[in-house]
């Protein structure tokens, strides 16, 4: 069967009709040919904005231009004379006399000295006097300072929009190197694919195109002419052996035949009515030369030229038998099947091979025999087509069984099936890599249809093999029309697929490796962009960052020399200069994700600041924070110190009045100590004589009298040391509580006398002790309550002490005059 009429015409159509799904727009592969592709045409953007540059500039300048205090910290680190007057005078640091005691303003003999108290407040208001100096220049020291972290905080908020700005284009950067990667990873995807298609895939386990490519060659070189010239000779072969198979069977037939007609007698053939049976060649042998005695009315000759014609006759008749039966079989003896030349005997070239074959070429001869009544031809024909009936029969049972024809005819079988094994072998295997070469080519499986030459005898497997060359051959060249392939290379994005047509599986190998040469050049010209980007982008990160520092290097003067002026003040008051250091600066980090390009300074402050000229401090660092600290616990140090003088002269000024009445503090102290007395009776003793408030009254009513007589010495008696007011105003629900607690556990002792005459508690050891301990706590609780309570007597003793005492005060300082609060009289 030939492969070249509709399954070759499918095949072909299966070529054409393939994609590989692979394209690329801008980039796209056409005849094996690259285009230039445009991604990364721009440079790295500049980062450098002048105008961002001022804006932060002009932040820093703000606090120095304020004006006219900020000016004034030239005068305050001069120190002396100034717009401030002198801070001379004590030391923040210097111990202070703050003793403000009576003893501190007595003389020699232990009285009030006026002199000495003014001699004393006189130091103390001068301390008072350096401290707020001094205080004013911390408070515009602070001031400024405040303004310079105020303005830094702003200046740090401002650099903000340049941080902004460095993202902004890193960003951008960002954007180009992962576009140039994206470009990057297609054009690798892509090259792998070519690679993959051009070689094995070890993934799916398909072949690649040039180890097809060379396999398909060396099919086409050697394999398949092999195999066709060998199934060719097979096929050969085996014809001849079928021949020489089945002229075997003929002779065997033949010989079956001989042997029925020469050998084989029959009691029908009796050349006499009483002879014996002959066989068929002898009875018509016999027949014949009795026929030639005969005389054309019947008798029988026997003269000697009679028998000697008949006999010549007879000997003609039995030359056409024996070259019969000499054409027709291959020896004269039965071929022995296992004898070693009985094949070579079969295959002996014969000339008749059936009955029909005898008519054709000795039936005429027959009938020359033929006369007087006799048909030599009609006998002999028909006996032979009888033995050959039995013998068509008896070669059947040989061919099916053990034997000769048996051995021969399986031996044919067995060869015939080996030789069709062999070649549908083979076929499959040349029509299977020309389904791989048609896979690899298309993507799709367009097997050949082999089906019927599988099917097929030997020589029609030979023209499959022939035709499938044929076929292999136009798809390995492309040389006919419909071998066209339209291939694409697919890459990360559908928009730069490489597009190919492609003639035949070498013109497509051929395309492919133009298209992977492009590529690797490709692949290197992008990686080389990339890297020259890279090194371009981060050489703007630094020129950009020393751009901006050199803009901004004023202002970092700026700063140093406010810092300067401010060291100036400090040592004026005694204080170390501050801690300052220089902002951190920052090494960029590369980022290996966008193939080492620079990310974004964290601190672009820090980043810009350490490269300016010189270095920008840095106000938020760790020793001055220190320093600030320092100067504010000094600060408060200084303002608690002048808080103390202040109230230390406060003091001496209400301790003069105080120092001039111990005498009457001395008196006082009696009337106090009875105050406490009464303090301690008072409640007990209301709650017995509940008459006894109308005296403590009336003392009271005294009492407020005598703290307006001692209000002109800063004396008082009512609420100094107790409360006597309060104990009368409580001493009322005092003996109420006690009054109630008293019914409380008298009940309860009667509810349990009541309890304890039970007859069923009686009957209960342990709750009749449980009763009496608890009439016994109730009992001690009750007494306690009476014990308490003071006899009347005790605190109406206090009350007369304490008013004799009054009496005493008031007679003996009663004559004091207001203005001075100095005794007149005793």
């Amino acid at each position: 069967m030939s492969i070249s009429g509709k399954s070759r015409a499918l095949a072909i159509l299966g070529v054409t009709g393939f994609f590989f799904l692979r394209a690329l727009s801008s980039w796209a592969v056409e005849a094996g040919s690259l285009t230039t592709p445009s991604v990364g045409s721009q440079l790295p953007p500049d980062l450098f904005s002048p105008e961002v540059a001022q804006r932060t500039a002009q932040a820093m300048t703000q606090c120095f231009n304020v004006t006219p205090e900020l000016n004034q910290l030239k005068s305050l680190s001069e120190g002396g004379t100034s717009a401030l007057g002198g801070c001379l005078g004590l030391d923040i640091n210097e111990d202070i006399d703050l003793e403000v005691s009576c003893d501190a303003f007595a003389g020699s003999d232990g009285q009030f000295s006026s002199s000495k108290f003014e001699e004393k407040l006189t130091k103390m208001k001068g301390v008072k006097t350096s401290l707020s100096c001094k205080k004013a220049k911390f408070d515009r020291l602070s001031s400024d300072m405040n303004c310079m972290r105020s303005q830094a905080a702003a200046l740090q908020a401002k650099t903000g929009s340049l941080q902004k700005y460095f993202e902004q284009n890193l960003q951008r950067m960002r954007q180009d190197v992962q576009q140039i990667q994206a470009a990057e990873k297609d054009r690798g995807v892509q090259l792998e694919e070519t690679q993959r298609l051009l070689g094995d895939d070890k993934d799916s386990g398909r072949e690649g195109l040039v180890p097809l490519m060379n396999a398909t060659e060396k099919m086409l070189g050697e394999e398949i002419p092999s195999a066709v010239e060998d199934a060719r000779q097979k096929v050969v072969g085996l014809a001849q052996m079928k021949k020489a198979h089945e002229e075997g069977v003929a002779a065997r037939k033949m010989t079956l035949t001989k042997g029925c007609f020469v050998s084989k007698p029959s009691s029908a053939y009796r050349c006499q009515s009483f002879g014996k049976p002959m066989t068929a060649r002898e009875y018509v042998l016999c027949r014949y030369g009795q026929n030639q005695r005969l005389t054309k009315s019947g008798q029988i000759q026997y003269s000697q030229l009679v028998t000697k014609r008949a006999a010549s006759n007879q000997a003609g008749l039995e030359s056409v038998l024996d070259a019969i039966f000499g054409e027709s079989v291959a020896a004269s003896a039965p071929i022995d099947p296992k004898s070693p030349n009985a094949e070579a005997q079969l295959s002996k070239t014969v000339a008749i091979f059936s009955i029909d074959d005898i008519e054709k070429r000795y039936g005429s001869r027959l009938r020359s025999f033929d006369g007087n009544g006799l048909s030599i031809h009609d006998f002999v024909m028909k006996t032979l087509r009888g033995c050959y009936g039995d013998a068509e029969k008896a070669a059947m049972r040989e061919l099916k069984s053990a034997g000769f024809l048996g051995d021969s005819a399986t031996r044919l079988k067995l060869q015939e099936s080996m030789l069709i094994a062999d070649s549908n072998k083979k076929l499959e295997r040349f029509s299977s890599h020309y389904g791989k070469v048609m896979s690899a080519l298309t993507g799709q499986n367009l097997p050949l249809n082999t089906q019927a030459c599988k099917a097929g005898a030997p020589s029609v497997q030979v023209t499959c093999l022939e035709d499938l060359k044929k076929n292999l051959e136009g798809l390995y060249h492309g040389n006919v029309p419909q071998s066209t392939i339209r291939m694409q290379v697919k890459g990360t994005n559908p928009a730069t697929y490489i597009n190919l047509n492609c003639q035949g599986l070498r013109g497509c190998v051929t395309a492919l490796q133009n298209t992977m040469s492009g590529l690797r050049r490709e692949v290197q010209r992008i990686g080389e962009y990339k890297k020259d980007y890279v090194t371009k982008a981060n050489g703007n990160f630094v020129e950009a960052a020393m751009r901006y520092a050199q803009t901004l290097s004023p202002e970092s003067g700026m700063i140093a020399q406010r810092i300067a002026q401010m060291n100036q003040t400090l040592s004026t008051l005694g204080l170390p200069p501050l801690e300052t250091e220089d902002v951190k600066g920052e090494e960029l980090k590369p980022d290996e994700r966008y193939e080492g390009l620079y990310g974004s300074p964290r601190n672009v402050l820090g980043f810009v600041g350490a490269k300016m000229t010189p270095p920008l401090i840095d106000l938020s660092g760790r020793g001055l924070s220190s320093s600030m600290d320092r100067i504010s616990r000094a600060q408060r140090e200084m303002d608690r110190k002048a808080d103390e003088v202040g109230r230390a002269i406060a003091k001496a000024e209400g301790k003069k009045k105080g120092c001039m009445k111990q005498d009457l503090e001395t008196e006082l102290s009696v009337l106090r100590g009875d105050a406490q007395k009464f303090a301690t009776c008072a409640s007990k003793t209301l709650c017995k004589d509940r008459s006894s408030d109308t005296a403590v009254g009336k003392l009271l009513g005294s009492y407020g009298d005598m703290n307006d007589f001692l209000q002109p010495y800063g004396a008082k008696i009512v609420n100094y040391s107790v409360d006597i007011q309060g104990v009368l105003d409580g001493f009322g629900d005092g003996c109420k509580k006690i009054d109630r607690r008293k019914e409380e556990l008298e009940k309860k002792l009667s509810g349990i006398e009541d309890e304890l005459k039970n007859e069923s508690n009686q009957k209960d050891p342990g709750v009749m002790l449980t009763l009496k301990t608890k009439a016994q706590d109730y009992g001690d609780e009750l007494k306690k309550l009476d014990d308490d309570e003071a006899e009347p007597s005790d605190c109406n003793a206090v009350i007369e002490s304490m008013n004799a005492k009054r009496l005493e005060i008031v007679e003996k300082y009663g004559k004091s005059d207001d203005s001075g609060g100095e005794k007149a009289t005793p």
